[in-house]
């Protein structure tokens, strides 16, 4: 057996985890197991059958991926939230204003509303605006 051979044989290996999930998912899970079977036996057992049902799998799962949330037009579900934060921005991104009990008798903090703050219904006050790290917006 050559180096290659090897460093072949020993992907087939690392895949069979994931070719074992894959053919139980894709109705192959028989003809992986007599692959197997047959190679555990000692069987002459080609590399390229391996390869061969690996590249099956990995059509067969690239499809489903490529489908998977498209409607039966095949155009792509619109995104759940359209305000989703887009990797690396959440830096840039606006750190929504919070509000804390008017008094600092609670520690109720409320999320920015319509209006300017929202009441505190205890105080019939309007809440304080605070950051994020608990001390009041200067202002």
């Amino acid at each position: 057996m050559t180096r290659d051979d090897e460093r072949q044989w020993g992907a087939v290996c690392a895949e069979v985890p994931t070719l074992d999930e894959r053919a139980r998912h894709f109705g192959r899970w028989r003809r992986f197991t007599e692959l197997l079977a047959r190679t555990r036996a000692g069987d002459a057992v080609s590399v390229w059958e391996w390869r061969e049902l690996a590249d099956e799998l990995g059509q067969l799962h690239a499809e489903e991926t490529r489908y998977v949330g498209r409607q039966p037009t095949g155009k792509p579900f619109p995104a759940a939230d359209s305000r989703a934060v887009e990797p690396g921005t959440a830096a840039r991104a606006p750190v929504p204003e919070q509000f804390a009990c008017p008094v600092a008798r609670c520690d109720r903090i409320a999320g920015a509303v319509s209006t300017p703050a929202p009441r505190c219904q205890l105080q019939d006050k309007a809440m304080r605006s605070v950051r994020l790290g608990g001390g009041p917006v200067p202002g």
